[in-house]
């Protein structure tokens, strides 16, 4: 069976400085793969606020719960 994994690719300029400064490797595959921290993602996807944004740091904040 295929899985699939989305990815999302950020472009780092003077503005994501400090959540790419956030980023973990983790291991993935033959490999590793950098991810921001959670705390990161919620504030990159809060400047944006659309609506499907607001569920998902919502979605976000209730993992810890």
């Amino acid at each position: 069976m295929r899985r699939v994994v989305p990815v999302d690719f950020m472009i780092v300029d003077r503005n994501l400085e400090g959540v790419w400064d956030s980023r973990t490797r983790l291991p993935f595959a033959d490999g590793h793969v950098a991810v921001v921290s959670r705390d990161a993602l919620i504030g990159m996807t809060a400047r944006a606020a659309r609506p499907q944004d607001l569920v998902d740091i919502q979605n976000l904040k209730d993992v810890d719960r």
